[in-house]
């Protein structure tokens, strides 16, 4: 839902058909509706978007279980329709489809299904940071995301990222991975803020329950509000109408 027309994001197979949001995670009181995040509200309608699109959907939650997407992800999980992995199975989960990214490059494949990368509260993953010893030594994160991000949308391979502040970008991600988003959500900051993310200071005047959606290459500028996410019910027959439904070819 948009303030004038419908805000979609199109991931073409092109270079920097990715999506990074930064918003705060803090639930809104709407009125009518149980109070919900944006950061959960986004990435549970892109996430079902992908599934319908049949999509491979990879999932990496780096919040606690119980400020996560568990609740959001049960039917889907239920379904088999997602992929979720923890803290500890990054270093493979990135190595494996890292792998995927240059098998299909090598092949000039460019109509294998489309594969979306969930990143969900990258402000938490310590183990992107620089100096971080945390992780295998074997396994660069921060290099190994930077080539899925750059090489992986031309092959059908996205990427979405959520970080509450612009600051703890920088922390976890290297100046060559935040160039290849092309699709940038912000929520309600500073002008500061907004002027560094998204090149205009829009996103300071915007109400708590809305977003900017910029993408620069294809002159977008707009503000939406977003939906919050379904309930299960909702997305259980969501699911059932899918699993019948003939496979789309891939975009």
């Amino acid at each position: 839902m948009a303030i004038a027309g419908s805000a979609d994001i199109n991931l073409r197979r092109e270079s920097g058909a990715n999506v990074l949001l930064v918003a705060r995670d803090a639930p809104i009181d709407v009125g009518t509706f149980d109070p919900f995040s944006v950061p959960r509200a986004v990435t549970a309608n892109l996430t079902l978007s992908a599934v319908a699109r049949r999509a491979s959907v990879e999932i990496v939650d780096f919040l606690p279980v119980d400020e996560g997407l568990e609740t959001f992800l049960a039917p889907l999980l239920e379904a088999e329709a997602v992929t979720v992995s923890r803290r500890r199975q990054v270093p493979d989960l990135l190595k494996r489809i890292g792998e995927e990214v240059k098998r299909r490059g090598d092949r000039d494949d460019t109509s294998s299904p489309p594969t979306f990368l969930v990143l969900y509260g990258m402000h938490r993953a310590r183990d992107f940071d620089q100096d971080s010893v945390d992780y295998d030594s074997e396994a660069d994160l921060p290099e190994l995301l930077s080539q899925i991000m750059r090489d992986g949308p031309e092959v059908g391979v996205h990427t979405f990222l959520w970080f509450e502040t612009v600051a703890s970008i920088s922390r976890r991600l290297p100046s060559s991975a935040v160039r290849e988003v092309s699709w940038r959500l912000a929520g309600k900051m500073s002008a500061d803020d907004s002027s560094s993310f998204i090149g205009v200071d829009g996103a300071s005047s915007l109400r708590e329950q809305q977003l900017l959606a910029v993408n620069e290459d294809r002159g977008v500028l707009q503000r939406c509000t977003t939906i919050s996410e379904p309930p299960s019910d909702w997305t259980r027959d969501l699911l059932a109408g899918i699993k019948d439904k003939p496979k789309e070819p891939a975009a």
